[in-house]
């Protein structure tokens, strides 16, 4: 064996030997992760900025989660909180933040000083009205409150001139909300599965419509002012009741869009 290579291998095994340490202490922090990320989040709370508690049979959150001052994105989804923590409006740099399929029937007035939330998932819990601290999150870009008991979403809504993406669906509300007619960048909804039979004609005025779901609402036909919708690119209108000829009719009057009948 060359004289030369003897070095060459030891220094490929000391760095293998890195390389392998490196991802044992990886793997033992992913599973430290997994096994208690809030315990971990606590731990390194001056870094962490992502902590993701989904599904995990949780019905409390300790007040003590305004401690993670770092925090960006925070996933409580599919637990069985009834409340939370007014502490968490302490978290000035959250930006998500996924309530969903928990137990909530509001939200803390305090949430309104999340000024910097832009997105927030509250779908599948039991809120009978939008929560009055929504008018004040005026730097969200979407929501979801699908699946929930809503009859009515108030105008005030109308003042979130960021948002593009609102999903209501699956609510008992019987009228296409005015406040859409005032977001002025949206471009994705979904009023699927609600009580919604009749489009008033401001609705056709949303012209920055990407995307619209309108499944599931026991509709026959649509009326000619969906033209209007010039700048849609998928229309997801499946669970109703149209006629062929009436989808050929519909597919006339979006010629550029794809239809999911």
């Amino acid at each position: 064996m060359s004289k030369y290579l003897i070095p060459i291998i030891l220094i490929l095994a000391s760095c293998n030997t890195e390389v392998h340490e490196e991802s044992i202490e990886s793997e033992n922090k992913k599973i430290v992760v997994e096994s208690d990320p809030l315990g971990y989040a606590f731990d390194n709370r001056e870094s962490v900025s992502e902590l993701n508690l989904y599904n995990l049979g949780m019905n409390a959150l300790p007040d003590s989660i305004d401690q993670l001052k770092e925090l960006e994105i925070l996933n409580l989804g599919h637990n069985n909180f009834t409340e939370l923590p007014t502490s968490i409006s302490n978290l000035s740099k959250l930006k998500e933040l996924d309530i969903a399929f928990n137990k909530l029937s509001d939200l803390p007035s305090s949430f309104s000083k999340l000024t910097n939330l832009k997105d927030l998932y509250a779908a599948g819990n039991n809120f009978t009205k939008v929560p009055d601290c929504f008018q004040y999150l005026t730097s969200l870009e979407s929501f979801g409150l699908d699946a929930n008991q809503i009859s009515y979403f108030p105008d005030f809504l109308g003042n979130l001139k960021n948002v593009h993406t609102v999903d209501i669906g699956g609510n008992p509300v019987q009228e296409v909300p005015k406040f859409l007619s005032s977001l002025t960048k949206l471009e994705g909804l979904n009023i699927g599965q609600t009580k919604i039979r009749e489009f008033p004609e401001f609705f056709f005025e949303i012209e920055s419509l990407v995307w619209l779901s309108i499944h599931d609402l026991n509709l026959t036909t649509l009326p000619d002012s969906i033209k209007k919708f010039k700048n849609l690119q998928n229309l997801y209108a499946h669970g109703n009741d149209f006629s062929e000829e009436e989808k050929t009719r519909i597919q006339s009057l979006l010629p550029n869009c794809e239809i999911e009948f």
